[in-house]
């Protein structure tokens, strides 16, 4: 199995994460997934963005969910990268439009964000989006919630929902068993402690950085990996399993 290489939140390591430069650097790049995050805005925009505050990644401070499109627009999202210029927080379809645009084949890991805060009418929202839009690329959701684990594989049960690990990995393993999810999406460390887990490839670990870590994956033939520096992970591919 060739292991699949996802940009976490784009290209982090080279562009101001989840904008759509680091998107397009990904694409660019010539990965083989891209992996973000969504959220639900004031008056009901879907936009992307990591965190449930908005201090870390832009200019402004306070939560997401208390700010209108409009004013998540006039923020700079780009506290990073100044030779880049400034850059905005995305909405869900401008990012989708993107991706069509550059004739993106690969696949988007949509992670919603419910585990801290959870916005009424999201998962709805999400899934009612993707099935009123075209897009030419492989769809993937997760979340930390297993209540929204559970709501995306009922509103959208031809798309793939992942496991994603930390809480709830009894749950996981029951939907496992039923069939109803196919791949873990685990924090690398849990991998790297369990043994156990090695029999198996069918996990999509992150975040997965260093050059140890990149090697531990693409040795195992997991079936893919979620990186800040997806170059990097890319060009140890091309060595590593080449050689296996």
């Amino acid at each position: 199995m060739i292991t699949k290489i996802f940009a976490h939140r784009g290209d982090k390591h080279n562009a101001p994460e989840n904008t759509l430069i680091a998107f397009q650097k990904a694409i660019a790049d010539g990965v083989d997934g891209i992996e973000t995050d969504v959220h639900l805005t004031k008056d009901g925009h879907l936009v992307i963005i990591h965190d449930e505050d908005v201090s870390r990644t832009t200019d402004h401070r306070g939560l997401v969910k208390d700010y209108t499109l409009a004013e998540l627009k006039q923020m700079n999202a780009n506290p990073t990268f100044p030779k880049l210029g400034v850059q905005r927080i995305p909405t869900l379809d401008e990012l989708v439009q993107l991706l069509n645009q550059f004739h993106f084949t690969g696949a988007l890991n949509l992670e919603i964000k419910t585990d801290h805060i959870h916005y009424p009418g999201i998962e709805q929202r999400v899934a009612d989006y993707f099935h009123t839009h075209s897009y030419g690329f492989q769809l993937i959701y997760s979340s930390f919630n297993l209540a929204t684990t559970n709501q995306m594989i009922k509103l959208a049960p031809d798309v793939e929902t992942a496991g994603l690990m930390i809480y709830h990995y009894h749950a996981l393993k029951q939907l496992h068993a039923q069939n109803l999810i196919q791949v873990y999406h685990p924090e690398i460390r849990v991998l790297r402690l369990h043994p156990l887990f090695n029999r198996q490839t069918n996990f999509r670990p992150w975040t997965v950085n260093s050059k140890s870590e990149i090697a531990f994956c693409l040795k195992r033939h997991y079936m893919g990996l979620i990186t800040d520096d997806p170059v990097v992970a890319l060009q140890m591919r091309t060595q590593i399993q080449k050689e296996g």
